[in-house]
């Protein structure tokens, strides 16, 4: 009985092992194992002591394998009675563990006698790591069982990637939201927490989740593929200012996604296109070669009714040539009174350009001549280029100061150097007392790295002949130049100029000008910025300048700024200093005055990037003012002040529709209405400035409406002025524009005797503008409608019983081998058919084009009869018939069998190609899906070969690879392929036994 007893315990508690770790198979491993052998531990000690006549143990008590893989071991029996022992071994597998290899379990031991029985075990691929597998032996002797254990430590293999269905997204007006399908593959062996987590753009949203940056935690289980589906729409939660600042930046119309496991992560992103299905070229404007534009000024104004006319265009040649024409009638009044003083000089505008391969020449009332002479007026200009070389010739007239004059240039680049000189001539007949020439040499040169410099040197001789009032003739030599230098580096950019045409004593000269600026980045967030601008114009009014001191303006500007910027944030602040000088002398009177002030102080600014398009920038500044006021006339006093404090305020805020300034000044000397009165008792006047402008676009575009408006107001003066301007124009069909603007101009000032005086002026322009459809010489545009349906009776054309076939993608490209294509550019373009299954394009330049057709729905069993991708030529109007026709399918499966001894893991079905070769030599393919599906559509009933792409290895054989068919009046086919895994066995000593042990004792 105590025997039987014995037996009973070590048989129960072997099974309660069994159970008890496969409770636990799913906690971690090193715990599991620790439990496990506690358990084991302490049921051997219970069979000691019930004098168990064999002693058991495998020869691996504990191991580690990896997944999917054969694991062998070795089950020791040795006999520690004294007497015979006679038994069978036994073994407990973990669920779908099996046996793939073992020799007659059955022994026969003398006492002292062991034996030695090896197991080879199979895991199933679907094995779970990262836990401990129980492994139990048990051999039955004396209708009593013993056992012993084993612990497979299976290692943890994380194996996942993310992939979505789609790269891009398409929307339209008919199409609103899309699907888009997220799956995660998890080839490992393990259950991953996967975080998803969601960048979207601002154009969009995803319904399933909330916010710009979400989050979604995933369960995914080993050898299995979890899919998450979820649904794009536009985010109507955005006002128009957000949408037109963000439509044009590609990151508001992406969705990137992160999915981040315990170990890695994947990230994977896609696009939104909103597309339409019809536009319209903007070349009419650009490139037309007949536009007229019409005005009317001064409706609901107290001056007289006026009319503004324009005809201008483009005429492009071949040969990259082309010729601009712009002729303008400005200023005609409906009154023929008002038009007795219209002249040529007076109202007409022109300028005709002809441009080719290395020349421009143009003829108008608005050339300039000479680098330093600046003569302005109607003349003709030409200008030729040659590789490096460069050649100018001008001649100009001014029609109302009747001043004249001629310049050609000529500079060569030689290496780094470019060197060239110009001659300059220029009078006035009309007056006969002025005439000049002037020799000019130039000269550019990079030396080093990052050095460039330039230099223009102007030597002039002029001569002022007598007249009535002039006692003698005078002739002067004079100079003017021009210096440039440029550094550009890494991390420093500086740039320095001088103009001065002071000494040169032509007509209009006396300036000198002087700009240095200089960028310093010191890290990636931190820059230094210096400017100083120095302006200074003496007015020559020659000759009289020889009898009269000149009138001097200058004025001073410099600044440093330190820079800081912090995600959306930059902060800026430094010093800054403003000075100004004029000196004003009476011709008549004798009397001279001279005023001068300077100002120091710190600026500062916050600059918030509230979006990519959309800011706001506070300010501040601290100055010190100081002034003198100097006259030699006695009915003025001479006034100063010094050192007194002043400060300013401004806040500037930029969106895609409103741009706001105001600021405000207690103190300042340096513009208009704020200059410091000079009386008796010297005030520095306070400033105030609000200036908005909107401007917002409606009816798709084709409707804007804009608004300016200009607040200002000084102190103590009390002067005030207002502006306000109003405006919209339409775009209508057939390249028509009308316009309107309404302006209202109020000035208010305060005199001491008068009191408050104020003036308005109210005004309204109004017209259209025309863009006429000429055709150009070079290259033509025409209209293109392009039309997508189900060709029933496959004739090709478009019947009214054949239905469209919407939601097409259409990618336009030009084709690059088009020789005409140079002429004009074409963007790439992709339209989707609307519900009428067309996509037009209005004004399409003639040439070759390749359209690229997408279906973004499935559509069946119909294919496109000519391809996905076909050629194109516009050479007139077209409408381009796209058919769709049924197709001839064949469809089927991808099978394997598998051997359930495998080594090989898991084997994908997906992307398997297909291949159909018809008996005229035409391929056909497609890939299966991950189930091992496919369905391939073919044009035409004829016979065909279908081939498997073998992607297996040796140990895999295709029962039938290749199969000879032919459709015999049906329309679809089933073929499926099988796949056999070779069957696999474990042999021992030459194929004799499985296992025979050849002990060194025996």
């Amino acid at each position: 009985m105590r025997l039987a007893e014995n037996h009973i315990v070590i048989f129960n508690r072997n099974i309660i092992v069994t159970v008890f770790c496969s409770v636990f198979n799913k906690l971690k491993a090193y715990t599991v194992l620790l439990l496990s052998i506690i358990f084991t531990l302490s049921v051997q000690a219970q069979a000691d002591s019930a004098l168990s006549p064999v002693e058991l143990n495998f020869i691996k008590e504990i191991d580690t394998i990896t997944e999917s893989s054969v694991h062998f071991n070795v089950l020791h029996i040795k006999n520690i009675s004294n007497k015979s022992v006679d038994g069978e071994a036994m073994f407990s597998l973990p669920q779908n563990w099996q046996i793939i290899a073992s020799e007659t379990n059955k022994f026969s031991l003398n006492p002292g006698q062991d034996s030695y029985i090896p197991i080879r075990m199979a895991t199933p691929g679907s094995v779970i790591g990262g836990i401990s597998y129980l492994i139990t032996g048990m051999v039955h002797v004396d209708e009593k069982f013993y056992a012993a254990n084993s612990y497979i430590f299976v290692r943890s293999n994380s194996k996942w990637r993310m992939e979505i269905d789609k790269s891009k997204v398409y929307l339209n007006e008919f199409n609103t939201s899309e699907q888009v399908k997220l799956k995660i593959s998890n080839e490992g062996n393990l259950q991953e927490l996967i975080k998803l987590r969601f960048k979207i753009g601002e154009l969009y949203s995803i319904a399933e989740l909330s916010g710009a940056d979400s989050v979604k935690y995933i369960h995914v289980k080993p050898f299995s593929d979890t899919i998450f589906t979820f649904t794009v729409k536009e985010n109507t939660n955005l006002s128009y200012t957000d949408v037109q600042a963000s439509k044009n930046n590609w990151k508001a119309s992406t969705i990137s996604m992160e999915a981040i496991g315990r170990d890695r992560s994947q990230f994977t992103s896609f696009t939104i296109n909103q597309l339409k299905s019809c536009v319209t070229s903007i070349r009419r404007t650009t490139v037309s070669p007949l536009n007229y534009d019409f005005m009317l000024y001064n409706l609901m104004s107290s001056q007289s009714l006026k009319m503004h006319n324009k005809i201008y265009g483009t005429t492009l040649f071949e040969k990259n040539r082309s010729l601009d024409y712009s002729f303008n009638v400005n200023n005609l009044y409906f009154n023929p009174e008002n038009n007795q003083n219209v002249s040529i000089n007076h109202n007409l505008r022109f300028m005709i350009t002809y441009k080719g391969k290395d020349i421009i020449a143009r003829a108008g009332d608005n050339i300039g001549t000479g680098l330093i002479h600046s003569i302005n007026g109607r003349g003709i200009e030409a200008k030729f280029r040659k590789n490096r070389s460069y050649a100018n010739i001008t001649a100009v007239q001014n029609p109302l100061s009747y001043n004249r004059g001629a310049n050609f240039e000529y500079a060569r680049g030689l290496g780094p150097l470019n060197a060239g000189i110009g001659l300059t001539y220029s009078d006035n007949p009309h007056l006969g007392n002025y005439s000049a020439q002037s020799v000019t040499p130039l000269v550019s040169f990079s030396f080093l790295k990052h050095h460039a410099v330039s230099a223009v040197l102007t030597l002039s001789n002029v001569e002022y002949k007598s007249r009535a009032e002039l006692t003698n003739d005078t002739s002067l030599f004079g100079f003017g130049y021009g210096v440039y230098y440029r550094f550009n580096s890494k991390n420093l950019r500086i740039n320095l100029s001088n103009i001065n045409s002071d000494k040169n004593y032509l007509q209009n000269s006396g300036i000198n000008r002087t700009h240095f600026n200089a960028n310093y980045k010191i890290s990636p967030i931190n820059y230094l910025y210096t400017f100083y601008e120095r302006s200074k114009y003496t007015s020559t009014r020659y000759p009289y300048n020889f009898y009269n001191p000149a009138n001097i303006n200058s004025n001073d500007h410099a600044k440093i700024l330190f820079s800081h910027t912090n995600n959306k944030t930059v902060y800026q602040i430094g010093p800054q200093y403003m000075s100004s000088v004029r000196e004003f002398h009476d011709t008549y009177s004798g009397f001279g005055t001279k005023y001068t002030d300077y100002t120091y102080g710190l600026y500062s600014s916050i600059t918030y990037r509230i979006s990519s398009k959309k800011s706001i920038s506070p300010n501040i500044g601290i100055s010190n003012l100081n002034f003198d006021f100097t006259t030699t006339d006695t009915l003025f006093n001479n006034n100063s002040i010094h050192n007194q404090w002043f400060y300013s305020f401004g806040l500037n805020y930029y969106d895609y529709v409103w741009r706001l300034n105001v600021y405000y000044t207690s103190g300042s000397a340096s513009d208009l209405y704020r200059n410091v009165l000079t009386e008796e008792n010297p005030e520095v006047t306070q400033a105030f400035h609000v200036r908005p402008y909107y401007e917002r676009y409606f009816l798709n575009n084709t409707f804007r409406v804009s608004g300016y408006l200009n607040f200002s107001y000084y102190t103590p003066s009390a002067h005030e002025t207002f502006t306000l301007n109003l405006s919209a124009d339409y775009s209508l069909k057939k390249y028509w524009q009308v316009f309107a603007s309404f302006n209202v101009f109020s000035n208010t000032r305060f005199d001491d005797d008068l009191g408050r005086i104020s003036s308005r002026n109210f005004n309204v322009v109004t017209g259209f503008k025309k863009a006429f459809n000429i055709q150009q010489p070079r290259l033509k545009f025409y209209d293109v409608t392009i039309s997508c349906f189900n060709d029933i009776n496959g004739n090709g054309i478009r019947e009214a019983e054949e239905k469209p076939v919407s939601n097409i993608l259409i990618t336009i490209i030009r084709n690059s081998s088009d020789s005409i294509r140079d002429r004009v550019y074409f963007p790439q373009i992709e339209l989707l058919t609307d519900r009428e299954g067309q996509v037009c394009y209005q004004d399409m330049p003639e040439g070759n084009y390749i359209l690229e057709l997408s279906p973004l729905n499935n559509l069946g069993n119909i294919f496109f009869l000519e391809g996905e991708k076909q050629l194109i030529l516009i050479n007139s109007k077209s409408n381009i018939n796209i058919p769709l026709v049924e197709s001839y399918q064949i469809s089927g499966s991808i099978s394997i069998e598998r051997d359930p001894n495998s080594t090989e893991g898991r084997i994908s079905l997906e992307g398997i190609r297909i291949t159909a070769i018809s008996d005229d030599g035409y391929t056909y393919s497609t890939l299966t899906d991950k189930y091992g599906n496919y369905i391939l559509n073919l044009q035409y009933d004829k016979h065909y070969t279908l081939k498997m792409s073998n992607v297996f290895n040796e140990n895999f054989v295709i029962e039938q690879q290749e199969y000879k068919l032919s459709f015999g009046g049906n329309k679809s086919l089933r073929v499926d392929f099988r796949v056999h895994e070779k069957k696999r066995g474990v042999q021992f000593d030459s194929g004799n036994n499985y296992f025979d042990f050849k002990l060194d004792n025996q």
